[in-house]
């Protein structure tokens, strides 16, 4: 039997430290299990993460291929490799932005380093995406706005110290289960609000679930803003400091009552919400609070 490799689990974006030993006959992975030493997942491995690592969909690719009169044929990696090659470097002569290329939000942050520098600084072309673009660019843009960087600020190891969470349009109980231990230990000591349309399996277990209308989010949200500004709640010093515009944008508010109706929850929860910003809070959000209604498209205008 083959021993247990380290490595970083594919799944999403959460980076567990994964255990793996690949298969004794044939190819693939025999057992996956979580590294009980990654300080990201202390052990813990959620299911869907080892069963796609282990047994995933589709056949394994066991040599490099081809394609000769529309088939693709078997062939050794010297010549896969020099077909790549020599296409690349005729392809970058004529025009370095003939070459696009796309990277995957399951690369780790070296991975994708490595293939940035390729793209960039190797081949040179302008075109390269890695799971950027249509998944993250508005909120990089709001990120520059706010906080003057392209990520958000935080880190696992603030969550243990967190005073209240706040889950607002995203399911981490099923799509990032061990993130989310991280979130609802913390929580014992704290609070969880969920804001979600649907009774998610992470509405569940939290203390409040917001429910709005589907499509109401930003309704709510300046509904909590107007509930803010309305009760004093506004920390003057920070918002001359770090913002502009302000004034305008609460000149645009809506009525606390009215925008409650609109977004259909009741004022209880807009008090909820403030009053868990008030406290040390973490805010976790999903794509849909990410993007406009229009996604990543522009008018042109």
């Amino acid at each position: 039997m083959t021993g247990w490799v380290p490595t970083t689990c594919m799944r999403c974006a959460v980076g567990c430290g994964h255990l793996q030993r690949g298969a004794d006959l044939g190819h693939g992975v025999d057992s996956v299990r979580g590294n009980a030493e990654h300080p990201t997942n202390r052990g813990l491995a959620c299911q869907r993460g080892v069963s796609e690592t282990s047994d995933p969909e589709g056949t394994f690719l066991t040599r490099p291929l081809v394609r000769r009169d529309g088939e693709l044929v078997p062939t050794t990696w010297d010549v896969a490799l020099g077909k790549v090659t020599e296409r690349l470097r005729t392809a970058r002569e004529r025009d370095p932005d003939s070459v696009a290329v796309l990277g995957s939000g399951q690369q780790t942050n070296e991975a994708a380093y490595a293939l940035g520098k390729a793209a960039r600084g190797a081949i040179g072309t302008r075109y390269y995406d890695a799971n950027t673009t249509l998944c993250m660019a508005s909120a990089v843009t709001a990120y520059y706005d706010a906080f003057g960087s392209d990520a958000p600020p935080c880190s696992y190891e603030d969550i243990p110290e967190a005073g209240s969470h706040v889950v607002w349009g995203a399911n981490p109980a099923v799509a990032h289960p061990v993130l989310f231990r991280w979130v609802t230990d913390s929580a014992r000591d704290g609070e969880l609000i969920v804001v979600d349309p649907v009774a998610t399996e992470s509405a569940e277990a939290a203390d409040v679930h917001v429910q709005p209308d589907p499509g109401a989010d930003l309704t709510l949200a300046r509904a909590v803003l107007a509930h803010v500004v309305e009760t004093g709640r506004v920390d003057e010093a920070f918002v001359e400091a770090h913002t502009a515009g302000f004034d305008d944008a609460c000149d645009d508010l809506p009525g606390v009552d009215a925008a409650c109706e609109t977004a259909g929850v009741e004022r209880a929860d807009v008090e909820a919400l403030a009053s868990a910003l008030d406290a040390k809070t973490l805010l976790y959000w999903g794509m849909g609070v990410n993007q406009s209604t229009r996604g990543t498209a522009t008018s042109g205008a």
